[in-house]
């Protein structure tokens, strides 16, 4: 991809990376023109109206961090690789936080950060990008660990809310308590994030399936993130996003397995083609839709459809170069192979 003073260019890319199993097509765009999670995904747009009015009323509700100091726990030890689909250089430590949402209730955030041995933040990393992640419906957010821990190995921290009835479609106002939540991290000396990041950091919204559909409700109603990632999942085609007429900063990943059984792809090449931000679309072949997760139960097996061989090699590349984008530029493969590795956020 080129970037001209106006701009990017308008023309389509589209590359092939193949690894020892899988193959990625990756196609990229811009436009100038500025119960179970099967259930719940059929019926999401009905859910969505009736939760608006909620949403709206529990958005102002004020963040009240918990006085207990977070014991960390160790993920993965320090020493990796840059390379695509390998851990990072930095370890990775977990912590578990609670906010209050609003006057009743109050919720759990899994915090993965890059770390030391010893489990300090890792200063080299700072400042370090924020990750947003929204959990798909039905599936607790500890079940994306092999996830969020390759993005702190590569120098993120990550906030993993744990939203009730493990579906973020309820609890949309969480994501504002967990930004505020890290804002007051990183302004008290003595937090062990202290010196991740400034209080305004650059952030991204990453959400798996239905957590990729609130998400993306989210990414343009609240204006505070430079870019959105969406896997194993698709944005509805009434949301603003989808528009022509939307004005959308920074840039949308839509990454989906050629073998998802729950959303199909062509939902999300739908929605690739109906985006007027910059926009990047990558098809992972062999790949389901719960191979997002740690693990898959023998009651999702039968909602999706079997693996080729799916590796987390294969799942990881394209988002880091997405995410780093050019701030840092030797962390991408080679430009000539890979699509999107100029692309800014």
């Amino acid at each position: 991809m080129v970037r001209t003073s106006r701009g990017w260019n308008t023309n389509n890319i589209e590359t092939h990376r193949r690894s020892a199993h899988n193959k990625i097509h990756i196609a990229t765009t811009r436009r100038y023109n500025y119960v179970t999670e099967t259930t719940m995904i059929r019926h999401v747009e009905v859910m969505m109206t009736r939760q608006k009015h909620i949403h709206k009323a529990l958005l102002f509700c004020i963040v009240l961090l918990s006085s207990c100091a977070p014991s960390p726990s160790q993920l993965l030890a320090p020493g990796g690789t840059q390379r695509p689909g390998e851990k990072g250089v930095f370890g990775a430590h977990v912590f578990h936080a609670h906010v209050q949402v609003n006057i009743t209730a109050s919720a759990e955030i899994q915090v993965y950060y890059p770390s030391t041995r010893d489990g300090a933040f890792d200063t080299k990393a700072a400042p370090a990008p924020v990750v947003l992640f929204l959990q798909g419906g039905a599936v607790s957010v500890s079940r994306y660990n092999w996830l969020l821990q390759h993005l702190a190995s590569r120098g993120h921290v990550v906030l993993a809310p744990q939203h009730i009835l493990n579906a973020a479609i309820l609890q949309g106002e969480l994501s504002t308590a967990a930004r505020q939540a890290y804002t007051q991290w990183v302004q008290t000396p003595t937090h062990l994030l202290h010196q991740a990041s400034s209080s305004e950091p650059m952030t991204i919204l990453m959400g798996h399936s239905l957590g990729g559909i609130t998400g993306a409700k989210l990414y343009l109603k609240q204006k505070k993130y430079q870019g959105l990632a969406v896997l194993g999942s698709y944005i509805l085609p009434e949301e603003p996003l989808t528009s022509h007429t939307s004005r959308v900063q920074g840039s949308i990943l839509l990454l989906t397995g050629a073998r998802d059984g729950v959303i199909i792809p062509q939902k999300t090449r739908d929605t690739f083609s109906r985006l007027s931000a910059s926009a990047y679309l990558g098809l992972v072949e062999g790949m389901t839709h719960y191979d997002w997760c740690d693990e898959v139960t023998d009651a999702e097996q039968t909602t999706d459809t079997q693996p080729q061989r799916p590796t987390k090699e294969v799942r990881i590349p394209q988002r880091s170069c997405w995410i780093h984008g050019s701030k840092r530029s030797s962390h991408h493969p080679n430009s000539k192979n890979w699509s999107v590795s100029n692309a800014t956020i």
